[in-house]
């Protein structure tokens, strides 16, 4: 077919779809081919959904392997070597999860060969059934196009003898063509609809295998660490004993500043005088990471009833823990208040010994800011990276300084003097 001839039959094909919907012309209604076209799609549609799960079954399958490696390596990482679990740490991040891997790919391999392999070729069938159903549309398009031409041409009256033949003989080619093609489809659709079963049974037992060999290899790699980890007591986390100063002691519960009342949630006691400012460590802006920090590790021995197991202690009974707990409060509330007033009366002096100064102290001494700081409440100074900050009084590690009107205490450790 030349080129002018198929941009006709395109051209032509198109008119009589629009004349179709415009109610000008008919179109053949086959209802028995529509049931059969709708079950081949809704069967089509779930193969197709089908290998989408057993494609998103792999990859969860292989982001399982990622995270368990992931998890093994952070799990080493909390041994020293000299710890006995560092050995068993150590086999779980090496040689089980390269085992565990082998039998992921293991997995994978069966998937593609026994399951994926053999349905893409079984749906090859289904990409051309509906090739062939896009070419009965137009077939069925041409059949009433020819038809509606033969019927135009007639009722004109006295046609051409020639004219009507060959309008005739189209008619009659259009329709046995779209019939043939018609009835083949009645008849495959229903066959590769019922055949497959017979497919199926196979390709699921492949992909129950797949399954019951993957976990049976899973189960065999991780049980080697059983006899390892059969001596650690699972329930020993449930046990464990905090080790940071309780929250009702923290310093945190207290005031920062001399004279102010506590925090939000942090009352301050009465006759209890404030220990001063937080310790503030300063973060550089734009670090990419913090450095890293030496850790000293003690080689003593922890206190003795930590050393023995918790069941083995002995719980003295209600009225002594109580009492014992009232000393031992008491006795911390006394220390704590004692250092507390040491550390006022010491910040008074320091104030007695600073002399008196006006808006810009020192002479009108300035910082710049190296860290940005974000005050706490209305007693801190607020201010950013680069920021040039009037200093008022400098005393011990907090100084009180002024920026935009505003006056507050900030760390010195977070600005460097001009």
């Amino acid at each position: 077919m030349s080129f002018l001839k198929k941009i006709n039959t395109t051209v032509a094909r198109v008119k009589q779809n629009a004349m179709v919907v415009m109610g000008m012309s008919e179109e053949t209604v086959d209802q028995t081919f529509l049931g059969l076209e709708t079950s081949f799609r809704e069967q089509h549609s779930s193969m197709k959904k089908l290998s989408k799960y057993v494609t998103s079954y792999l990859d969860a399958v292989k982001d399982l392997g990622t995270a368990s490696n992931g998890m093994s390596q952070m799990i080493l990482g909390q041994y020293e070597q000299t710890s006995p679990m560092h050995r068993v740490a150590l086999i779980l991040n090496e040689r089980t999860s390269s085992e565990m891997e082998t039998v992921r790919q293991r997995l994978d391999q069966k998937y593609q060969e026994a399951f994926m392999g053999p349905l893409s070729e079984y749906l090859g069938q289904y990409k051309t059934i509906e090739d062939r159903i896009t070419e009965r549309k137009t077939r069925l398009v041409d059949m009433d196009r020819y038809r509606f031409e033969l019927k135009q041409f007639m009722e004109k009256g006295a046609p051409d003898p020639t004219r009507l033949q060959m309008l005739k003989d189209k008619s009659d080619a259009a329709t046995a063509a779209y019939h043939e093609l018609n009835d083949e489809l009645c008849r495959d659709i229903p066959k590769l609809l019922n055949n497959r079963f017979s497919f199926f049974d196979s390709l699921f037992a492949n992909l129950y295998d797949g399954q019951v060999q993957f976990f049976n290899d899973s189960f065999r790699v991780l049980s080697t660490l059983s006899p390892e980890l059969a001596n650690v007591n699972r329930n020993g986390h449930f046990n464990y004993l905090r080790v940071i100063t309780d929250d009702s002691l923290s310093s945190a519960r207290r005031p920062a500043v001399p004279g102010q009342p506590g925090q939000p949630g942090q009352p301050g006691q009465p006759g209890q005088a404030a220990q001063g400012p937080r310790p503030i460590t300063p973060v550089a802006v734009g670090a990419a990471s913090a450095a890293p920090v030496a850790v000293a590790y003690s080689t003593q021995q922890p206190p003795q009833q930590y050393q023995q197991p918790i069941q083995q202690q002995q719980q003295p009974n209600l009225q002594q823990q109580q009492l014992q707990q009232q000393q031992m409060l008491q006795q911390q509330q006394m220390l704590q208040q004692q250092q507390m007033l040491q550390q006022q009366q010491q910040q008074q002096a320091a104030m007695a010994r600073a002399p008196s100064m006006g808006a810009g102290g020192f002479g009108g001494s300035k910082a710049k800011a190296l860290f940005p700081f974000q005050g706490q409440d209305d007693t801190e100074l607020t201010f950013q990276f680069n920021d040039i900050i009037t200093i008022i009084r400098e005393s011990g590690d907090w100084w009180e300084g002024e920026l935009n009107g505003r006056r507050g205490l900030f760390p010195s450790n977070y600005v460097q003097k001009l």
